[in-house]
């Protein structure tokens, strides 16, 4: 496993957390994931000599639940920049906003990561033809 390019592409969690605090992805957050994803899938490709789609679950986990995690551990501050947080009176069993973020991130994670796994394979089959 190529551990230190898990983390660096964890890391894109990182900057689209602190970017969605300040309202920064707002209206443009699929296209920021969607061009991460395929960055990351190439890179994957590209680096991993073995273990392409654990090298994306890992990758894509980690940068959702460290995305998750900041927006959790600054929620005010993301609620003030993205209105649309705060509107969500559909979060259900009555659970605060926080305590719903941090129950669904793990899902999210494992969806995220596997997703990335499938596009790595992919780029990892395509550049290693024979």
């Amino acid at each position: 496993m190529n551990t230190p390019l898990i983390i660096k592409l964890g890391l894109f969690g990182v900057i689209m957390g602190v970017a969605s605090l300040f309202g920064g992805t707002r209206g443009i957050e699929a296209l920021c994931w969607a061009i991460i994803l395929l960055y990351s899938a190439w890179l994957i490709g590209k680096r991993a000599s073995a273990r392409p789609f654990l090298h994306g679950l890992y990758s894509g986990g980690l940068a959702a639940l460290m995305h998750s995690l900041i927006q959790v551990a600054f929620m005010n501050t993301y609620l003030a920049h993205n209105s649309e947080a705060a509107n969500q009176s559909e979060i259900p069993g009555g659970l605060s906003i926080c305590v719903f973020y941090l129950l669904i991130a793990p899902v999210i994670a494992v969806i995220a990561g596997s997703v990335l796994g499938l596009f790595s394979l992919g780029a990892f089959k395509l550049m290693h033809r024979k």
